[in-house]
C-alpha cells in the first residue's frame, strides 16, 4: 500500500504541473466527524490470531495548517485524533463481548490537488473537488483487553507510521472560507502492544471548514 502512496503523490504532482496558474494563500482550518474502523487482526507472540471488531461509529477530530499554491497544490500539516470502541472478539469460532478501546494522536503531512484552486474561479462555482494523500507519525493507544472478566492484554501504546487518502470538495462561502466535506481512508502500521500486535485502520466522513489569509 505504501507503493500506492507514492504513486498517487507522482500522480498529484504531475496533474499540477499541467494546471493553469491560480491563487495562492496561508490558511487554517478544523474538522470533525465520524470514523467506520474496519476489523484488526490480533496477533499474540506465538502467532495465535483473532479478530477484533469495533462498534459501529468512532470520532475524529483534527487541526490544520497549510498553503495553496497557484499550480492547484496544497500543503498541509494536520494534527488529529481518533478513537473507536471494540465490540466483538473473535477467536476459533466464538465471539464474545469485548471491554477495550483504540485511539491515535499523531501527526501528518498532506498534500492535496484543488480542481478548482482559483479564487475568482472558486467564488463562481458552488463546490471545488479534489484528492489528497498524506503520511506521518501517530501514537497508538489501546485499553486494557478485558473479555468475560479475563485480561487478555494490558494496555499501552506505540508510535507507528500512518498514511491516509483523501477525496472531497471544497464549498466556497466567499474568497476568505471554504466549507470542506471528505472522506478519508486511514491505516496504521502494525503496532506492538503488551503481548500483542494489531493495526488500526478506518472509513472517516468529516466536515470541517478552511480560512484563508489573502
Amino acid at each position: 500500500m505504501a507503493k500506492s502512496v507514492v504513486t498517487a503523490v507522482c500522480l498529484l504532482v504531475l496533474f499540477a504541473s499541467y494546471a493553469s496558474a491560480g491563487q495562492t494563500g496561508d490558511y487554517v482550518g478544523a474538522s470533525a466527524g465520524l470514523l467506520l474502523s474496519k476489523h484488526s487482526t490480533v496477533t499474540d507472540r506465538n502467532g495465535d490470531s483473532a479478530d477484533l471488531s469495533y462498534n459501529m461509529f468512532g470520532a475524529s477530530v483534527s487541526a490544520f495548517i497549510g498553503r495553496q499554491y497557484g499550480m492547484g497544490l496544497r500543503v498541509e500539516e494536520e494534527l488529529f485524533y481518533k478513537r473507536a470502541a471494540t465490540d466483538k472478539f473473535n477467536h476459533s469460532g466464538t465471539s464474545s463481548k469485548i471491554d477495550s478501546n483504540m485511539s491515535c494522536l499523531g501527526a501528518m503531512t498532506n498534500l492535496y490537488y484543488d480542481w478548482y484552486h482559483d479564487v475568482k474561479v472558486m467564488e463562481g462555482s458552488s463546490f471545488s473537488p479534489y484528492v489528497g494523500v498524506g503520511v506521518g507519525f501517530v501514537d497508538v493507544n489501546m485499553s486494557d483487553g478485558t473479555v468475560n472478566g479475563l485480561k487478555l492484554w494490558n494496555g499501552g501504546s506505540d508510535a507507528v507510521l500512518a498514511y491516509q487518502i483523501a477525496i472531497g470538495s471544497g464549498i466556497p462561502i466567499n474568497k476568505d472560507i471554504v466549507l470542506d466535506i471528505s472522506y478519508r481512508y486511514f491505516s496504521t502500521q502494525d503496532s506492538k502492544i503488551d503481548q500483542i500486535k494489531t493495526n488500526f485502520s478506518n472509513h472517516n466522513i468529516l466536515l470541517g471548514a478552511r480560512y484563508f489569509f489573502r
